[in-house]
């Protein structure tokens, strides 16, 4: 009988390299991805709740009373000037409860676009774990690893392997180190 923890013959050779890139990838998308996903919650919302005609009606008509109230000498036409400013604060009310619901939008997408994407980013990683627990990523001589190798080749077991939670843990630790030292990340 073979012993378990042996890496198999019949695998590839680009099978390694292949699943060091990928995983790579992986980890830089996931880094990458809290950076952009205001982006990608503005244009979810713009796309799921256009501007509707009342909203942009009230928005035209304070531009509208803005301009009318600039022409209007304060103190000469006291009267008019005080009901057109009335007028523009009834309408800037009105567009705040407009803008509230869409603020209310935003919240509610943001989080459940980064709810869903570190659902994803958790699946994904277990699944990398479980499909690859017994396969290393790469292969390197023994003296190499010495004397971390068993710690290293986690949980292939594979004696001068890299296992694939070694790999996460590395590409992480790397692309996040990259990030603080290029200022994206605090």
């Amino acid at each position: 009988m073979e012993n378990e923890n042996e890496f198999p013959e019949s695998l590839p050779e680009y099978s390694g390299f292949s699943l060091l890139f990928a995983i790579l990838g992986l980890v830089v998308t996931f880094s990458i991805f809290p950076l952009i996903s205001g982006h990608v919650v503005r244009m979810l919302t713009n796309h799921l709740r256009a501007e509707e005609d009342v909203e942009k009606k009230l928005r035209l008509e304070i531009v509208e009373q803005r301009q009318k109230l600039k022409t209007i000498h304060m103190v000469d036409e006291f009267a008019k000037y005080a009901r057109v400013e009335r007028q523009i604060i009834k309408l800037t009310e009105q567009k705040k409860k407009f803008d509230s619901k869409r603020g209310d939008l935003v919240q509610k997408l943001k989080i459940g676009v980064t709810a869903g994407f570190h659902i994803v980013k958790v699946v994904l990683t277990l699944l990398l774990m479980w499909f690859y627990r017994h396969t290393p990523i790469i292969i390197l001589p023994e003296s190499w690893m010495a004397p971390l190798g068993s710690f290293i080749s986690l949980p292939s077991g594979v004696s001068g392997g890299i296992g694939v939670v070694f790999w996460l843990i590395v590409c992480n630790t790397s692309i996040n180190q990259l990030m603080k030292v290029s200022g994206t990340v605090k």
